[in-house]
């Protein structure tokens, strides 16, 4: 009597044909990403080499530097000549520094000395120019239009300034022999906050009050719209993905979005940006913020007054100020009366955006979606305001 032939088993394939081949589909798409992707960067990297061929310093072969890197006197900065992709929060934008680590259309070789008459802006991420490449920021519109009246224009900016650092900054730059004419500062909303988390150590260098720091931004958390970590950034997979794929990493990016809702939080509802309208918040940092400012301020007019320096100072509302109409605010009231009381010149700009057109016809017109900062019309309207100021003053 024959054996009956065993029992044959089928084939993963045979039991899952759909999902098998959707497996590989998956596979060979990740790799074909991966492989994209590293094309794609060291191509982009033989380009941005091509582009920084000219007169700077030689350059040690390899990765590029870190673009934010921490500072000993004051506190945080950006690399010298770096050139690449910056990213804020989506958006994907260009971005270069120059010699002296400041925010440039190009790295380029920035002498010490001003050959004619220069103007130097110095603000948080406002002035940064977050989310916009240079030439479409207010720093990077007002640089264009003055060149032709040769007048130069250096952006000094970073996010998470105030003007303890501003101050700090511009002490270190003058000490080392930069020159300039004129100090333009963009005091930002959330500046009142920072003044009560930065401190000065023994040195008279910038560092974190840890004491007050990890507090305010817990309940800045607690209060709610606050963004929330960048998924490509918070864990492994993560990181592995920003690295080394393109396309997944958007879409890693997209479920994540999807899973835990926006994590770039509202650009109105932030704690930082209420303390203007609400009593409650300006009594828990914004009157000790304010003060601390006034003195850091007043260190830095000291400073530009002895090098013979003209200071302006600026002063803009955010989202939630423009949807609550608070065009005489807390910030411009204080710093209208600051600058006046010393002779400084002061630009105003709540007005400009607190014009009686609906709010969000206004954050529609002027704010990335969603954010708390300018699009291109934003820093359009900025660079126009402060033109139109200065050639008045220039007549």
């Amino acid at each position: 009597m024959a054996t009956a032939a065993p029992k044959r088993h089928p084939s993963r394939f045979e039991r899952h044909p759909w999902l098998t081949v959707l497996g590989l589909v998956l596979a060979f798409a990740f790799a074909t990403d991966v492989v994209f992707t590293h094309v794609y960067l060291y191509l982009k990297e033989k380009q941005r080499q091509a582009r920084l061929a000219g007169p700077r310093p030689p350059r040690t072969p390899g990765p590029q530097p870190s673009l934010k890197i921490k500072n000993e006197v004051f506190h945080h900065g950006l690399g010298a000549f770096w050139d690449g992709d910056n990213h804020w929060g989506p958006h994907a934008y260009r971005f270069a520094t120059n010699s002296l680590a400041f925010i440039d259309r190009e790295p380029r070789v920035i002498p010490l000395e001003a050959p004619g008459r220069r103007i130097v802006f110095i603000g948080d991420s406002f002035t940064e120019g977050s989310g916009v490449s240079y030439d479409d920021t207010f720093v990077g519109r007002v640089d264009a239009a003055l060149e032709k009246e040769g007048v130069s224009v250096l952006n000094a900016a970073a996010v998470s300034y105030s003007p303890i650092i501003y101050y700090r900054k511009m002490r270190y730059y003058l000490a080392h022999g930069l020159t300039f004419d004129e100090l333009v500062v963009f005091i930002d909303i959330s500046d009142i906050q920072d003044e009560v988390i930065y401190r000065f150590d023994g040195k008279m260098n910038v560092v974190w009050d840890e004491v007050r720091k990890a507090p305010e931004e817990d309940a800045n958390r607690r209060f709610g719209a606050e963004p929330q970590p960048e998924p490509l950034k918070a864990t492994a997979v993560g990181r592995f993905l920003d690295r080394h794929t393109i396309a997944t990493a958007r879409a890693y990016r997209l479920a994540c979005r999807l899973a835990v809702g926006d994590p770039y939080g509202s650009p109105t509802g932030r704690r930082r940006g209420l303390w203007t309208v609400d009593d409650h918040i300006f009594a828990e940092y914004g009157r000790e913020g304010l003060e601390n400012a006034a003195v850091h301020m007043d260190q830095l007019l000291e400073l530009c007054r002895e090098h013979g320096i003209r200071l302006v100072v600026a002063v803009y509302p955010w989202p939630d100020q423009i949807v609550r109409g608070d065009v005489q605010s807390r910030q411009s009231r204080y710093w209208r009366g600051w600058a006046s009381a010393r002779d400084v010149d002061f630009i105003d700009y709540f007005p400009r955006f607190i014009d009686g057109t609906p709010a969000q016809q206004i954050l529609e017109r002027y704010f990335i979606p969603g954010d708390i900062h300018w699009n291109q019309e934003g820093h359009r309207l900025v660079a126009n305001v402060f033109l139109d100021y200065y050639r008045s003053r220039t007549r």
